[in-house]
């Protein structure tokens, strides 16, 4: 019903009381059938009264019950993508905290291992924890919340890659222990006199870790490249995230005084 308009019920209650009124004055009856008249007229219009009334908050009512449960839609909307953005979040900081320690220990032993040698060995153990990304395997169900398909898949392949080049290091890690264990034993040789030769399982140890440190170093590289470019997408999803976030809270907030 539109401000201002007088609901039909009314008019045409008014419009029986004015015929009513118009009669009575013409025909001009006893004092009894002007009360009679009188007496129905107002219980009719208590009777619209009370039936309009119970119409209008039957339809507030009902009005109510639509907003809550366009409310309860909306909360659950937003617990879902409070759930996803707390999954991104602890990925992007996984990811960040894994590639830094990593790149702490690997990154200046490569660069330090071109620099001394044309056929460089990186002779350097793995000391990541056996088990590097916790967070990535507690949530991995998870993932496909994220609605951005290519962000789901982007994760998936830079964490198959980062494993993987955690698996490289490992590799290169038993040449080391083998490579080692030959210097060790030339030591012990060497001490008789220092003028006896490598021996061959010195240099073999020095040539399979020579063969394998431009696959690691490739592998380094591509990974490191992969790795920090999901980190910064990850970062800037976060950041839009929190800016639609505060937005829609402040549009809560302007409905709510409206309301009111």
């Amino acid at each position: 019903m539109k401000e201002g308009k007088v609901p039909c019920g009314i008019a045409v209650l008014i419009l029986l009381g004015v015929v009513v009124l118009v009669v009575l004055v013409v025909t001009n009856p006893k004092a009894e059938v002007w009360a009679a008249w009188t007496q129905a007229i107002v219980a009719g219009a208590a009777i619209y009264g009370a039936l309009h009334a119970s119409r209008v908050q039957a339809q507030s009512q009902s009005k109510l019950q639509e907003i809550q449960r366009l409310k309860e839609i909306q909360r659950r909307r937003d617990e879902g993508k409070e759930s996803t953005r707390r999954v991104m979040q602890a990925l992007s900081d996984e990811l960040e905290v894994r590639w830094a320690q990593l790149d702490g220990i690997y990154g200046p032993e490569i660069l330090r291992a071109v620099s001394q040698s044309s056929r460089p060995i990186l002779a350097v153990y793995n000391r990541m924890p056996a088990e590097p990304f916790p967070i990535y395997k507690s949530v991995t169900a998870r993932i496909a919340e994220i609605p951005d398909a290519d962000m789901r898949r982007e994760l998936v392949n830079v964490y198959a890659r980062f494993e993987g080049l955690v698996l490289t290091i490992e590799s290169n890690s038993e040449l080391v222990r083998e490579y080692l264990t030959a210097v060790a034993e030339d030591r012990i040789r060497k001490q008789v006199s220092s003028m006896i030769p490598d021996g061959p399982r010195f240099k073999d140890a020095v040539s399979a870790l020579q063969i394998y440190f431009p696959i690691l170093q490739q592998h380094y590289k591509s990974t490191r490249a992969e790795v920090e470019g999901l980190i910064d997408k990850l970062r800037k999803r976060l950041n839009d995230a929190e800016g639609l976030a505060e937005e829609a809270c402040d549009t809560t907030l302007g409905s709510d005084q409206t309301l009111v």
